[in-house]
């Protein structure tokens, strides 16, 4: 389901994710593979993680993200 943030429905997310997928940074040091990105132009590091039923955004992150 799009648009989702802490169980909070997002209507200006609403939209199905843009095709393709472009990394910049690719890093495998830090006991995972991580990925640099950005969530609403917000710049993050995300962890690749191929298994998870769950996804887990930092709290401070989160709070950014509601702007």
């Amino acid at each position: 389901m799009y648009g989702r943030l802490t169980g909070r429905r997002l209507p200006f997310l609403n939209k199905a994710p843009e095709e393709g997928l472009k990394v910049s940074t690719l890093c495998g040091g830090r006991n995972g593979l991580y990925l640099e990105g950005s969530i609403c132009g917000i710049p993050c590091l995300m962890l690749v993680d191929t298994g998870a039923n769950v996804t887990l955004v930092r709290t401070d992150l989160a709070q950014k993200l509601k702007g």
